[in-house]
């Protein structure tokens, strides 16, 4: 077993030593050696260059495996040299890599100075930068008969500080040689130069020039001694001897890019001679072989060239940590075809897919961002699928200290509401001793839980003896009073609305169906199956003869609610929906989803704008009573007031430190409400000014609604309660203890009453005057 550790960093050789020192502190008993492994001076230089640090072990380890030699031996000393080194600097990137050979089988771990740990084996190629050598071959200036082409000389040298960059690719600038306007002859004597490299893994080859095709579909490439006379071209690189000449090469990987016209014959093979193959290549062409490639005389890089740069150097939005050889492709002709120039040509002969072979950082790669998207899922209150988002990332990166904390905290979550459906479902049974002991076990695990707290007493009313009531003493209620409670087959409903007469109401429920009930017999008068998802959005056209549904399932439909049937949808590039709502004459809807606003003519199913300026989730829009503006706020923590004649943002207001979950306008247009975490916030719309906080609620607040004269407003929130509140004085005036999280709230058409839509599937119904 072999075992070589490198560092990638700005101070390499430093660190190097460092390490070796600070792990011949550690008097590891199994380490028989610790050495530097030294390059030998090329031509010209002085002195040797320290490469990597060789570990020899005893024979007493010789059982154990590649993984637990790692595990045993390296993690726990690299992350601990790794934290005692970044304990007083400044933390700057840095990877330590430990290449394990155990007999035929080869194991990289790399962990960057984060302590995050990645594995790569022989499924999964890293590329080894000290063993990878590079021959940058631009061709610019040539004999009359071929024009010139001014940025070749940039891309041979924006290319080396690419690759050579540490923070990228970290390629050491030893290994790369550049050649600008040379002789054939110079090319090949390098490549020879780099074949007798000891331990070659990796060689690059790249060439920028002019390229020639004969009728054979043989391909040259032309150097800046090349000639053309009558139809032949001398002394210029002929490709299919260049492959024969690869063949013999003892890397184990070789990557060809050729940006020159017709470069495409590179990935065909030559159809009259024999097809020459040059196993373990990945050979990239920047045309067909039947098309020119393409530059402009005033950019910096030719086309092809620029893009490639530009993709490696600025990353690539996909979530991975390194970019793919694969990744590289497919961006680079995606990006090329948009822009209708020629479409790049491959041929993959490499002994692993090109997806398996990383080559480079992906520069936009950001944990925050992929565990902010963890986060948005576990506060739509999806715990199950985001809890298997943490559990994703804590794989990834096992040394992550807010992933592992995240990823406690959504398990806690889970088991909290697995306690409370376990005695939900216990006192539905009258059960009440084991849904006490269910509540409990939830308490235990969030002490603070004022919904589980209203749950424990419920049981324990049920528990107890009845009290003994003098009737001189009883006081009247002057409690909100319950009407009526639905019961909807269906685990969780996210949306409740009133009809416009106040006798009807409309569900939308996590089973697709949507669910219409006639108040005043309490009974259930419409059920259709809706969507393929739940249905986070419900609303009544003005008229109350028709309605809106919104799915995750990515489709809007309206319904004739008399015949049950859909008279319209709008599906097709559209994200999940998470709110909408009618304009006030019932023809034109606005909806949100993920990061977009959309305004459609429901007559036409044709879109009339969209706005697109939030960076997250929308949450919840709400038109202006004179239908000439609208809000809309987001998971991005952002209030936006739109005009929907110009389609133009009026005012942003960052309003919140967490997700804002709903907005509404007062009924002069002129004030909003907003609904975050905790906390609900009135805002001038004209000054864009917080008028005042309303604090009360120990959970997110699902959604605000103000009341027909604008002095009273309902909230709903997770933590089991809805409340009202006088807007005058800011101060709760009615207090409804749910004993379940609350998705949804809405006045009655006059404010007297309320309806309240629950997590565990009941639509409620109070008096709010009564006496």
């Amino acid at each position: 077993m072999k075992i070589e550790i490198g560092i990638k960093s700005n101070n390499t050789q430093e660190d190097i030593f460092e390490l070796k020192k600070f792990l011949e502190s550690q008097n590891i008993k199994e380490f028989k050696s610790i050495k530097l492994r030294e390059n030998p001076p090329q031509e010209g230089e002085m002195g040797f260059d320290i490469l990597n640090l060789v570990v020899d072990l005893l024979p007493t380890a010789a059982t154990f495996v590649a993984g637990q030699v790692y595990s045993l031996f390296f993690e726990k000393n690299v992350k601990s040299w790794i934290q005692n080194k970044f304990s007083k600097n400044k933390r700057e990137s840095m990877s330590v890599d430990v290449c394990v050979k155990d007999e035929e089988k080869i194991f990289n771990y790399s962990m960057n100075q984060d302590c995050d740990v990645k594995v790569f084996d022989n499924v999964n190629f890293a590329l080894n930068v000290d063993k990878t050598h590079v021959l940058l071959v631009g061709a610019s200036e040539f004999d009359p008969v071929f024009p010139s082409i001014p940025p070749v000389k940039f891309n041979i040298s924006d290319l080396k500080s690419l690759l050579t960059n540490k923070q990228i690719v970290g390629i050491p600038d030893k290994n790369v040689i550049s050649l600008l306007n040379t002789s054939y002859v110079e090319v090949y004597e390098n490549l020879e130069k780099i074949n007798r490299v000891k331990d070659l893994e990796t060689l690059i080859f790249y060439f920028a020039g002019h390229g020639h095709r004969t009728d054979l579909r043989k391909l040259f490439l032309i150097t800046n001694d090349s000639r053309k006379v009558g139809s032949m071209i001398l002394n210029a690189i002929d490709f299919d001897l260049l492959k024969e000449m690869l063949k013999s090469f003892s890397a184990k990987q070789k990557i060809i890019i050729l940006d020159a016209c017709h470069s495409g014959v590179a990935t065909q093979g030559n159809e009259e001679l024999a097809n020459i193959n040059v196993l373990g290549s990945f050979i990239v062409a920047s045309s067909p072989g039947d098309e020119v490639s393409y530059f402009h005389r005033e950019k910096r890089n030719t086309f092809f060239t620029g893009e490639l740069i530009s993709v490696i150097k600025n990353g690539l939005s996909n979530e991975k940590e390194y970019i793919s050889l694969s990744d590289v492709y497919e961006s680079l002709s995606a990006n090329l075809e948009e822009k209708k120039l020629p479409i790049p040509q491959q041929k993959n002969e490499l002994n692993i897919p090109a997806t398996n072979f990383y080559l480079a950082h992906n520069t936009k790669f950001s944990i925050t961002s992929i565990v902010e998207k963890a986060d948005s899922i576990f506060l739509t209150g999806d715990i199950e699928k985001a809890l298997a988002e943490y559990e994703e990332l804590r794989k990834r990166f096992p040394n992550n200290e807010e992933i592992k904390n995240k990823l406690s905290e959504c398990e806690n979550e889970v088991s909290f509401f697995d306690s409370l459906t376990k005695g939900d479902r216990c006192f539905f049974k009258k059960e009440y001793q084991n849904a006490l002991n269910s509540y409990e076990k939830a308490l235990r695990i969030k002490k603070d839980d004022f919904t589980t707290k209203v749950k424990i007493n419920k049981c324990k009313k049920k528990i107890a003896p009845p009290p003994i009531i003098d009737d001189e003493k009883i006081i009247p209620n002057i409690y909100p009073k319950l009407s009526q409670t639905l019961k909807v087959d269906s685990d969780q409903i996210f949306s409740a609305s009133y009809s416009p007469d106040g006798k009807r109401v409309l569900s939308g429920n996590i089973d697709g169906f949507i669910r219409e009930w006639n108040l005043e017999t309490g009974k259930c008068i419409h059920t259709i199956a809706a969507h393929k998802s739940s249905v986070r959005a419900v609303s009544y056209s003005p008229d109350g003869k028709r309605a809106l549904s919104g799915s995750l399932d990515k489709t809007i439909k309206e319904w004739n609610l008399e015949t049950e049937k859909c008279i319209h949808e709008i599906s097709g590039n559209i994200y999940s929906i998470y709110c909408l709502s009618y304009s006030k004459d019932g023809r034109h809807i606005l909806f949100g989803s993920y990061r977009e606003i959309k305004e459609f003519d429901m007559f036409t199913e044709k879109c009339l704008n969209t706005f697109s300026e939030h960076t997250q989730e929308v949450n919840a829009v709400s038109y202006s009573p004179d239908g000439t503006r609208f809000l809309s706020c987001s998971s991005d923590k952002r209030i936006k007031e739109w005009d929907l004649n110009t389609g133009k943002c009026l005012q942003t207001i960052t309003a919140h430190d967490a997700f804002i979950f709903s907005i509404c306008y007062s009924a002069d247009g002129n004030k909003c409400l907003s609904a975050s975490l905790k906390e609900i916030k009135e805002w001038d719309l004209k000054s864009e000014k917080c008028l005042q906080t309303l604090l009360g609620h120990k959970e997110r607040i699902m959604q605000v609604y103000y009341s027909k004269d604008g002095k009273k407003c309902l909230s709903a929130s997770y933590d089991g309660t809805a409340r009202e509140w006088n807007i005058e004085t800011g101060k709760e005036i009615k207090n409804i203890p749910i004993g379940f999280g609350i998705n949804s709230i809405a006045y009655s058409p006059k404010s007297q009453k309320c309806i309240i839509a629950t997590v565990n599937g009941e639509i409620q119904e109070w008096e709010l005057e009564c006496r």
